[in-house]
């Protein structure tokens, strides 16, 4: 996760100091925090939040978004560029909801970034979060303009065969 990427999620959810329901009616506070049954109780709706409690909530959730983006990449090589994509979408629809975009896995497994662009313009959630979905459609599809852009090049392991980290390390 690049700071770049993070502060792109900055500015994707933007920030409110008070709970709301956000659009599918789940109780949200700080950088699109879905809270917890307890956080809930603790801040009830229109509660004010501290901004300690938001940036703890956010490096969590920055935290989650990465480590379910490795998972979902798992097998699959890729550039810094392709995991900041989907960390993107992980923090945005959960790992869960993520890993159902069954079409989009399969073209990017193939190396296929423009048919994986078009499995993300194909979704609700394309309609649904705006220019988020139209940025990271573009980024997706850029990908594609070179058929191994996305793809980790293999030599450029160390000695030991293993990959080199991503820049900047996790949040």
């Amino acid at each position: 996760m690049t700071m770049r990427e993070r502060y792109q999620i900055f500015e994707d959810e933007g920030i409110v100091f008070r709970t709301y329901l956000d659009s599918l009616n789940y109780p949200t506070g700080g950088i699109g925090h879905l809270l917890t049954d307890e956080e809930a109780v603790r801040y009830p709706l229109g509660a004010a939040i501290p901004i300690t409690v938001i940036d703890d909530w956010f490096s969590f959730d920055m935290l989650e978004a990465v480590e379910s983006a490795d998972r979902l990449l798992q097998g699959i090589e890729y550039t810094p560029e392709l995991h900041d994509i989907i960390t993107n979408m992980a923090f945005n629809l959960g790992e869960r909801g993520l890993s159902r975009f069954k079409n989009m896995w399969k073209a990017i497994r193939e190396g296929d970034f423009i048919k994986a662009a078009e499995e993300m313009r194909n979704s609700r959630w394309y309609s649904q979060v705006g220019k988020r979905s139209r940025r990271l459609y573009d980024r997706m599809l850029a990908l594609g303009g070179n058929k191994n852009v996305g793809i980790t090049d293999t030599s450029n392991r160390d000695s030991s065969g293993e990959s080199p980290t991503r820049p900047e390390g996790g949040c």
